[in-house]
């Protein structure tokens, strides 16, 4: 479901994580990178290295979007529910839980009988349309490839001094009668996002391209909550190649209570 300090992840998906040999992007998985005691331990807000006009602006961002290190160090997990409006009018419920550092659920309710389920537990990303079966199947690659960059629990604006990643000033535009800063952020696989900032450094927008039909997404987000510190859009209207496709409506949101590492798991 990608995305404000927390997106909702794109509902779109319907696919598989396979690595690659044909040129195809592979996922950019945190599991990849986070692998010795030093960089595990790293700084998810260090911006030492930074152009100081970027410095300046992320660390606005840190404090006022997750509340600043102390708080953003404290919450570990979220779990949503909400409703998916597609632009024909129809309405599906949904939850989706979230836990530190990708872990990333998506359950759409198709009808009183159905569900589709995303997940991606850390290490493969998995999808099960009831449906179509009783078994849960690895998702398609390209799929999971945006699924993937969209699961990293807080986004890609922290930790920006990974290597291979790239956070540039990508000058100004306005969203929804609001000036915003735009920040575009690429990452080592080549995939990125431009993320718009408002005056209260709320992240209100932003644009990437599908891996799986190469069509741009753009997502506005709004109705701007605090939870445990934490800012929240509980409003987002997804587009793709301009054209509205979804609205997405929180109803209810929690930090660090009721998700399990093993609910991620793919049974069996």
């Amino acid at each position: 479901m990608k995305q404000s300090v927390l997106s909702v992840i794109g509902f779109l998906a319907v696919a598989a994580l396979l690595w690659s040999s044909d040129g195809t992007i592979q996922p950019y998985r945190h599991s990849d990178l986070f692998t010795d005691e030093e960089v595990i331990s790293s700084d998810p807000m260090e911006v030492k290295g930074l152009d100081p006009v970027m410095a300046h602006l992320l660390k606005a961002y840190y404090e006022k979007s997750f509340g600043g290190a102390e708080n953003w160090e404290q919450v570990q997990s979220l779990f949503i529910r909400g409703q998916v409006v597609n632009s024909n009018g129809d309405n599906f419920e949904f939850i989706n839980l979230r836990k530190k550092p990708d872990l990333n659920k998506l359950v759409v309710y198709v009808g009183k009988e159905h569900h589709i389920i995303s997940c991606y537990n850390g290490v493969e990303a998995w999808q099960h349309q009831t449906f179509e079966g009783d078994k849960a199947k690895p998702m398609l690659v390209n799929v999971a490839v945006d699924f993937i960059r969209d699961s990293w629990f807080g986004g890609h604006l922290l930790y920006p001094m990974l290597p291979g990643k790239r956070i540039e000033s990508a000058g100004f535009a306005m969203v929804e009668a609001e000036m915003c800063t735009l920040v575009k952020v690429t990452l080592p696989n080549g995939q990125y996002y431009t993320i718009s900032l408002d005056s209260n450094r709320y992240q209100r927008a932003e644009e990437t391209v599908s891996a799986v039909d190469g069509s741009k997404r753009h997502s506005i987000q709004s109705d701007f909550q605090r939870l445990s510190g934490v800012i929240l859009p509980f409003k987002s209207q997804l587009f793709q190649d301009d054209v509205l496709m979804q609205e997405i409506i929180i109803d209810s949101a929690v930090f660090n209570k009721g998700v399990m590492p093993w609910m991620f798991n793919r049974p069996e």
